[in-house]
């Protein structure tokens, strides 16, 4: 590896922790690949919030081809992506190395702070809402028992924000 190209981490991160705020604070050091803008058909803001969707037949390797070409371009010191086990799992077949940002497992404030943060985040999109505050602890579970990632870092609640600041 040159000198001017910077190591790129991919860093699954869990809903809610921060990524999409690093990604607009930071633009130059990291990018968040947006699950629903690969996921579905339609952008999010004109997909029903109440029905059915219809899923991009690309999916999932519109995403994970993207990480690919992210993961050794050199442009980001961060790319943050879906916590989906499907991706996951994906990149470990396609031998990507990553990183898992998720909460601490019993932080009970961490878990109030992020459910305030869907409920104002997807107020517009209840389907959505229902199924993360639903799902919330199957998908901490996941994380927690990923054991192909490189790293993992388990944040509570008085790290919530700034947790990213190893990039600086």
């Amino acid at each position: 590896m040159n000198g001017n190209v910077i190591p790129t981490t991919i860093i699954s991160t869990f809903p809610g922790i921060g990524a999409a705020t690093a990604s607009s604070i930071h633009p130059m050091l990291f990018r968040k690949l947006e699950f629903d803008d690969y996921f579905y058909k339609k952008p999010i803001e004109k997909i029903d919030p109440e029905g059915e969707n219809e899923v991009n037949p690309l999916w999932p390797d519109n995403y994970l081809r993207d990480i690919k070409a992210l993961d050794h371009s050199g442009m980001y010191r961060g790319v943050f992506v879906s916590e989906e086990k499907t991706i996951r799992n994906l990149m470990k077949k396609q031998m990507i190395k990553y990183t898992i940002v998720c909460p601490k497992k019993d932080d009970e404030k961490i878990k109030k702070i992020l459910m305030g943060r869907y409920e104002k985040k997807f107020k517009d999109h209840p389907l959505k809402l229902g199924l993360l505050t639903k799902n919330y602890d199957n998908i901490l579970e996941s994380m927690l028992n990923d054991t192909n990632c490189t790293t993992r870092i388990e944040i509570d609640s008085l790290n919530l924000n700034g947790w990213y600041g190893w990039a600086y």
